[in-house]
């Protein structure tokens, strides 16, 4: 997990940009529905600086939208159910992401999903009993997560039948023991000034999102910076409406009103330069997006703030058509969807590592690369060593250690493959194959002639990839990894996602590398006696010494599953 959360960056960046921009001069007046109730104020602490609520069952109900995901389920579903226990998009009623006070340090982000008809707890719970997760206390509720990684790691935290919790485990903890709103916020901002149209509502008090002084070329922003609060309202109606609204705090109506409208224009800017970003034009799932995008642009230009010394508003209009509306919330979706396929992917290569340092810490050193029989033959892979320690002990137990993986017995045994070993959003049309590989060979991790504990690596274990996910994919149970030989070049990687290939380091580190990466660079990073750091700089693509994913050595993903490719 990132500063802010793959999931997070999607929802706040993609939907607030989509949110906080666009949008037109319709009536934004109270509504005699209980908003705070609706957009989930129970759920956010008093002291947060700053939250987002989004109203997916809303939005979903858009004039084409429903059709848009309907025909995108088969593969959005089945990776955001994997890793947030919604079951069906239909069920998901809400997300509030809330920004969690940690003292001194920069705020945590909290994402709390509330289901219509209540999450898939049993799944949820099998999750955290494969991830090992440790399981403690606080003022009621339940947090799960990582023992050892309390900033960066993923943790859980059921609120009721209904809403999981999810963010860094220093995060949930101080959010599980927080006073919640119950409806106010930032001292004056309360949701009872809400319109009960509106799908997404989203508040922040500046000062305490960013303490201390902006930095040097955002003075013009400082009148905005000491408002006591910023508020957005979005609905998605024939286009976009929004209103933004600031409460003037020290600066009076006149100076908040121009730092508004400079913080427009910055923004606009902002926004112009990320489309022309040649990645960005070149992504076939953003061509909606950018329209919706071009749209707000064009409103930011000439938006005035209005009010007096209590408080400004602004209304934004984008136009845009109900299709094109509606498919840039559906492009947004995939992008979340590739995100969360990402979060995922992190999420078993940490598993996988984790397993490996049980095995160590209970054997001494770590696992071979393969079974052997005695003569030295190769029967069986790693991955089936390791699985006492993916909480699959009964299934190692149904191997027998002394067969080939391909024997008659052992080979019914491949339709068993755990799930940690699948490539999350991938689908094959043969279940039993896996792209998890370790690298073989003098100097690596796994030298068939020397097992090493990661204490006895020389430039330590964070230095030194263990595992990867890339090249051909295989039989899951075969003792086939990449084979490294001193005097020849490395076999070409590709992967299953177009965005780069996945590893993790010793100390269960996730990083990803681009398909044209650097073979002298990855070459040093599976070297334990290499005294160059490659892992810091191994995600820069290097175009003159890589071959990009067209070797023959590595073979795309198998089709006919009618699966979309992750990115």
């Amino acid at each position: 997990m990132c500063k802010l959360r793959a999931f997070v960056s999607r929802v706040v960046v993609l939907v607030v940009t989509l949110v906080s921009l666009g949008i037109p001069a319709r009536a934004f007046c109270a509504e005699p529905d209980d908003a705070a109730k609706r957009f989930g104020a129970a759920l956010i602490p008093a002291e947060s600086p700053g939250f987002l609520s989004i109203r997916v069952d809303d939005l979903l109900n858009r004039p084409g939208v429903a059709e848009g995901l309907k025909k995108l389920a088969a593969d959005i579903e089945p990776t955001l159910a994997d890793a947030y226990f919604f079951g069906k998009l239909s069920n998901v009623e809400r997300i509030v992401v809330t920004l969690v006070p940690l003292g001194d340090e920069p705020p945590a982000p909290v994402i709390i999903l509330t289901t219509k008809n209540g999450f898939e707890r049993e799944r949820f719970m099998k999750m955290v009993k494969e991830m090992g997760f440790h399981e403690s206390s606080v003022d009621k509720l339940i947090i799960y997560g990582p023992e050892n990684d309390p900033h960066h790691g993923d943790a859980y935290c059921p609120i009721d039948d209904k809403s999981l919790a999810f963010g860094p485990a220093i995060g949930l903890v101080q959010f599980a023991s927080s006073k919640k709103s119950n409806g106010a916020l930032f001292d004056s901002f309360a949701f009872k000034d809400v319109s009960a149209k509106s799908q997404v509502v989203s508040a922040v008090n500046p000062g305490r999102v960013i303490p201390g002084p902006l930095p040097h070329g955002y003075e013009t922003l400082e009148a905005l910076h000491q408002a006591q609060w910023i508020s957005l309202q979005l609905r998605v109606d024939r286009g976009l409406d929004a209103q933004l609204k600031a409460k003037c705090g020290k600066a009076n109506g006149a100076q908040t009103r121009a730092s508004g409208e400079e913080g427009l224009k910055m923004l606009a800017e902002a926004l112009g330069f990320a489309l022309k970003e040649k990645h960005f034009q070149d992504n076939p799932d953003n061509g909606n997006l950018i329209k919706v995008l071009q749209s707000m642009i064009d409103s930011l230009k000439d938006a005035k703030f209005e009010g007096d010394d209590a408080s400004v508003t602004t209304h934004l209009e984008s136009k845009v058509n109900d299709n094109v509306m509606a498919m840039a919330l559906v492009e947004v979706a995939m992008q979340i969807c590739d995100a969360t396929t990402a979060r995922a992917c992190r999420n078993s290569l940490r598993r996988i590592d984790i397993a490996m340092v049980n095995f160590e810490r209970a054997n001494g050193k770590l696992p071979e690369a393969a079974i052997c029989s005695k003569d030295g033959k190769p029967l069986l892979s790693w991955r089936v060593k390791l699985l006492p320690f993916l909480e699959q002990g009964d299934l190692y137990k149904e191997f027998k250690l002394d067969e080939p993986w391909d024997s008659e017995h052992n080979k019914k045994l491949l339709a068993k493959m755990p799930r940690t070993y699948a490539s999350p959003g991938v689908s094959l049309e043969d279940r039993t194959l896996t792209y998890y590989k370790v690298f073989v060979g003098p100097g690596t991790p796994f030298d068939p002639q020397k097992r090493i504990a990661l204490a006895q690596i020389p430039v330590g274990a964070s230095n030194v990839i263990t595992v990867v996910e890339g090249g051909e994919p295989v039989p899951w149970t075969k003792p086939e990894d990449i084979t490294v030989d001193p005097k020849k070049p490395l076999p070409r990687l590709n992967g299953p996602y177009k965005r780069g290939i996945n590893f993790v380091a010793g100390d269960a580190w996730v990083g990803v590398m681009p398909k044209n990466y650097s073979e002298k660079k990855l070459r040093a990073a599976i070297d334990i006696n290499s005294n160059w750091m490659a892992l810091q700089t191994i995600d820069e693509p290097d175009p003159e010494d890589a071959k990009g994913s067209g070797s023959s050595d590595a073979k795309p993903p198998e089709k006919g599953s009618g699966s979309r490719q992750p990115k």
